[in-house]
C-alpha cells in the first residue's frame, strides 16, 4: 500500500512544469474580467466573476496544441460553458432541473474525456462552471437572467482567443512545423506519430504538411521491418535523407516550395537498387516504400506532387472518435452512467437541504471519481494528499501574512498550481486547496476553520468517489477479451481497404466503422491495465495493436492519393495491398498472453 500511495504521487514522466499554462490563466482570466467589466457597464448587472472563472479556465485551451487547434478548442468548450452557465442560472431554484443538467452535462463530459487528446478538456470544465454556478449561483451571477449569464461567458472566449493571439500568434503554423519534422525523427515512437497526425488535423494544417506527415509514418513503417540493414549504405542515405527533410520544415514560411531533391533523390536511388536486389520479398517491399515514402515527401515538399485530400473527412474522424465511446461496451460509457448518477444524486441532496458548502463534495467526487476503482483509489490519494497540505500551507500563511496581500496570493498559488496540472496532480490541489482556503479565511481570518473544513469534505468526497466505483456499474479488467475484440475490429478494417484498393466506389465511401470499435476496445485495454497487478502482458499487446493501426491509418491516407501512380517502377497499388496482407498476418499473430508477453509474428 506504501509503494502504491508513493507511486500515485510522483512526477509523472515526461511532463514538464507547464509554466506557459499559468500565464494563459493568468491573462485569460485578466482579459476577461477586463471585458466582463464592461459588459456589466454596457447592459448592467455584476457577472463579471462568470467572466473571470470561464476565462480562467479557457485560457488553458490557449496553450493546449497548435494555434488553430486550441481556437477550435476554446470555441467548442467556451460555447459548452456558456450554456451549461446559462442552465445552472436558470436551474438552481427549481431541483429537478438541476438535477436532470447535472445528469446530462457529466454524462457527456464524462464520456467525452474518453476521447484522446483535447477530450478531457473539453469534458471537464463545463461540468465544474455548471456545478460552481448551480451552488453558489449569485455569488457568480448576482442573481442575472440565464441569457446575461450567456453574455458573460461568451465575453469570456473572446478574451481566451485575445491570449491565443498574444501567446501564439506570432508564427501560427510553428508547431504544426515542428510536429511534422519531429515524425520525420528515427527514434519517434509509434505513440508520437499518431499524436502528431491527429493533432495536424485537429489544427486544420495544410494538407501538404499531412501528407509529409504520413510519409514518415510509411518511412518508420519500411524502416522498423529494416532494422537489421541499418549498416547498409542504402539504410544511412536514408536517414541522411529524413534528416534533410526535417530540417527543410522547421523554418517559417510557405509549405511549398521547399526544394530537397538534391538530398533525398540519391537516397531513394540507393533503396531503389536495395529494393531490386532484394526481389519480390518482404524486404524489397520494405526498400521500395521506403523509397516511395521519401520521393512523395520531397515531391510535395518541392510543388511537384500534389497532396490530395485525406480518403475520410474530419468529420468522418470525429464521428468514428465520439462513436467509440458511446457504446455500452465501452468502460468510458459505463464510467460516465456511474459517475452521472452520483453526482444526480448528490445534486438533488443539495438542491433540496440547507446543507452549507455541500457543494464541496460534489467537487470532490467528480474530481475523483475515474474510469475504474483503481484509478479513483489514486486519484483519491492525490486529491486528498493535496488538499491537506494545501489546507495546512494555508493556515500557516495566514499566521504570518497581513491581509491585505493573502488575496493577491491566493490567486498567484491558483493559477501556479496549474503549471502542475499534468506533471504531478497532487502539487496542483495542493496550490488549489492554498487559495480556496486562504480566500474564504481572509474576511474573518478564520483560515483554520476553513482549512479543516475543506480537509473534512475532500475527505468525504473521496471516500463516497471510492464507495461509488466499487458498488455503481464496477468495471472489472478482461484484458483477452479486448484484445481479441481489438485485433478483429482492425482486421476488419484492413479488409475494407483491400477492397477499396480495386472498387473505386468503395474507395470514395471509405467509413471509419470498424476504427471506432478498434478504439474502444484499446480505451477498454487502457482501463483494464489500470486494474491490474500485473499489466506488462496487456500494454505490449496494446502497444502492438497501436502500431499496427498506425500502419492501417497511413496506407489509408496514402492508398487514394495517387503518389504511388507517380513513381517510376512502381506497378500501381499492388505493393499497398502487398503491405496489407503483411499487416493482417501481424495482426493476427499478436497475442495476449498474461504469463509473459504478447507476441506478434
Amino acid at each position: 500500500m506504501t509503494s502504491s500511495l508513493r507511486q500515485s504521487l510522483a512526477n509523472r514522466a515526461g511532463s514538464p512544469i507547464a509554466w506557459d499554462r499559468s500565464l494563459a490563466v493568468l491573462l485569460g482570466m485578466a482579459f476577461a474580467v477586463v471585458l466582463g467589466e464592461g459588459l456589466d457597464r454596457l447592459v448592467g448587472g455584476h457577472t463579471v466573476l462568470v467572466s473571470g472563472m470561464t476565462g480562467m479556465f479557457l485560457g488553458v485551451l490557449a496553450v493546449a496544441g497548435p494555434f488553430m487547434m486550441s481556437a477550435r478548442l476554446i470555441v467548442v468548450a467556451g460555447v459548452l460553458m456558456s450554456l451549461t452557465s446559462a442552465l445552472a442560472a436558470v436551474a438552481h431554484e427549481h431541483a429537478w432541473l438541476a438535477v436532470a443538467g447535472m445528469v446530462v452535462v457529466v454524462f457527456i463530459g464524462t464520456v467525452w474525456t474518453a476521447i484522446p487528446l483535447v477530450g478531457r478538456l473539453l469534458g471537464t470544465f463545463p461540468a465544474i462552471v455548471y456545478l460552481l454556478i448551480l451552488a453558489r449561483g449569485r455569488t457568480f451571477t448576482g442573481g442575472a437572467a440565464g441569457w446575461r449569464v450567456l453574455l458573460a461567458s461568451l465575453v469570456a472566449v473572446v478574451a481566451a482567443l485575445l491570449v491565443l493571439l498574444v501567446l501564439r500568434g506570432r508564427d501560427i503554423r510553428r508547431p504544426a512545423r515542428q510536429l511534422s519534422a519531429g515524425a520525420w525523427n528515427a527514434a519517434a515512437p509509434w505513440s508520437a506519430l499518431g499524436s502528431a497526425l491527429m493533432v495536424l488535423r485537429l489544427d486544420a494544417a495544410p494538407t501538404t504538411l499531412v501528407s509529409v506527415t504520413e510519409s514518415a509514418v510509411l518511412a518508420k513503417i519500411a524502416r522498423d521491418r529494416l532494422a537489421e540493414q541499418s549498416d547498409s549504405s542504402a539504410y544511412q542515405a536514408a536517414d541522411g535523407a529524413e534528416r534533410a527533410i526535417a530540417q527543410a520544415l522547421l523554418p517559417a514560411g510557405p509549405i511549398v516550395p521547399r526544394d530537397v531533391t538534391d538530398a533525398v533523390q540519391p537516397a531513394v536511388a540507393q533503396l531503389r537498387a536495395a529494393g531490386d536486389s532484394a526481389g519480390a520479398t518482404a524486404e524489397g517491399y520494405a526498400w521500395n516504400r521506403w523509397a516511395a515514402a521519401l520521393h512523395h515527401a520531397a515531391g510535395v515538399l518541392g510543388g511537384t506532387i500534389t497532396a490530395h485530400h485525406l480518403p475520410f473527412s474530419d468529420a468522418s474522424l470525429t464521428r468514428m472518435q465520439i462513436s467509440s465511446v458511446l457504446h455500452p461496451d465501452s468502460s468510458s460509457f459505463r464510467y460516465g452512467v456511474q459517475r452521472a448518477l452520483a453526482l444526480g444524486v448528490a445534486t438533488y441532496v443539495m438542491v433540496s437541504t440547507t446543507l452549507p458548502n455541500f457543494y464541496w463534495l460534489l467537487l470532490a467526487m467528480f474530481s475523483v471519481l475515474q474510469t475504474n476503482a483503481s484509478a479513483t483509489w489514486v486519484r483519491a490519494a492525490q486529491y486528498a494528499f493535496g488538499t491537506w497540505v494545501g489546507a495546512v500551507a494555508a493556515v500557516l500563511l495566514g499566521l504570518v501574512l497581513p491581509t491585505k496581500v493573502v488575496s493577491g496570493l491566493a490567486i498567484l498559488l491558483l493559477i501556479a498550481g496549474f503549471a502542475w496540472m499534468v506533471r504531478n496532480y497532487a502539487v496542483m490541489c495542493v496550490g488549489v486547496a492554498a487559495a480556496v482556503v486562504l480566500l474564504t479565511g481572509a474576511p474573518d481570518g478564520a483560515y483554520l476553520k476553513w482549512a479543516g473544513l475543506r480537509a473534512l469534505d475532500v475527505t468525504i468526497g473521496a471516500l463516497l468517489a471510492v464507495v461509488v466505483s466499487l458498488l455503481v456499474l464496477r468495471v472489472r479488467p478482461e484484458p483477452g477479451k479486448h484484445v481479441a475484440r481489438a485485433k478483429a475490429a482492425l482486421l476488419a478494417a484492413i479488409g475494407e481497404l483491400r477492397e477499396a484498393l480495386t472498387d473505386e466506389a468503395k474507395a470514395k465511401q471509405l467509413t471509419l466503422n470498424s476504427q471506432g470499435s478498434f478504439l474502444r476496445q484499446l480505451n477498454n485495454l487502457s482501463a483494464d491495465e489500470q486494474m491490474m497487478s500485473d499489466p506488462s502482458a496487456a500494454k505490449a499487446a496494446a502497444g502492438q495493436l497501436w502500431r499496427a493501426d498506425e500502419q492501417v491509418m497511413a496506407l489509408a491516407s496514402v492508398a487514394f492519393d495517387g503518389s504511388l501512380e507517380q513513381l517510376p517502377g512502381q506497378p500501381g497499388r499492388a505493393p499497398l495491398a502487398a503491405g496489407l496482407d503483411q499487416l493482417s498476418e501481424g495482426v493476427a499473430a499478436i497475442e495476449y498472453e498474461p504469463a509473459g508477453r504478447a507476441t506478434a509474428g
